[in-house]
């Protein structure tokens, strides 16, 4: 890091010490983000956040509250790429928790398998790019390190590198699972409670189908046998 922009933040200004709690926070704002959206870590893309678990990866991060006191640049860079994940995984969360882990993964491997393996890639390669090239434009105009701007479009083209590296891995696991998890039926709900029964016992437990009423025939008529006498009697 260029002498000047230590010498503008040494260690002992209230900057600093602000950009340090600001850093934690942002670590913070990422984990919670991650539990809202995959309490299990069932659909998390980093794969050392999958086989570490919440714990020993809370205690990787601790160092990282430090890091402002060292090198403020790099941390303005990782807590502009923690907000960023944890805006991008809260921004989800509404669907997660409605879906559940399960059956969202069942519906991404169904989607990928839809478009294909390539396209999935490609899609993600995109949109990773855009944000790489957004964070670029942020670097070229901060002109030098000596800006706090900087390492700021540094965080954002980190944000775009993880997002291509673990998004793409992430396609590639569901991907290789889909063909090993469950199928559930696109179209409507069944329109009588055999129907239904019958869907609901064909269907594993926890998928999201099971128990679910029958819905009303779209000509008006109620559910049941006694849509039927009516339908017989018209």
């Amino acid at each position: 890091m260029p002498a000047s922009f230590m010498e503008y933040f040494p260690p002992t200004t209230p900057f600093v010490w602000g950009l340090a709690a600001l850093l934690v926070f942002s670590r913070a704002l990422d984990f919670f983000s991650t539990w809202v959206v995959t309490p299990r870590l069932a659909l998390e893309a980093n794969p050392l956040m999958r086989r570490l678990g919440w714990g020993p990866m809370a205690l990787l991060n601790l160092p990282l509250a430090g890091l402002a006191f060292l090198h403020p640049g790099l941390a303005v860079t990782f807590t502009v790429t923690s907000l960023l994940v944890a805006g991008s995984n809260l921004s989800a969360g509404a669907l997660a928790r409605g879906m559940g882990e399960r059956r969202q993964l069942q519906r991404q491997a169904q989607a990928i398998r839809a478009i294909g393996l390539g396209r999935a890639w490609g899609l993600n390669t995109l949109g990773s790019c855009v944000a790489g090239a957004a964070g670029g434009w942020l670097m070229v105009l901060a002109e030098s390190p000596r800006a706090a701007s900087w390492w700021g479009g540094l965080g954002v083209g980190m944000f775009a590198m993880a997002g291509l590296v673990h998004g793409n891995a992430a396609i590639w696991r569901i991907w290789k699972q889909g063909a090993q998890l469950p199928h559930l039926p696109d179209g409507p709900r069944p329109t009588t409670p055999a129907a239904a029964e019958s869907l609901s016992t064909s269907l594993p437990a926890g998928s999201g189908y099971a128990g679910r009423p029958p819905i009303a025939d779209p000509r008006g008529k109620p559910p049941g046998r006694a849509g039927a006498r009516a339908t017989r009697g018209s």
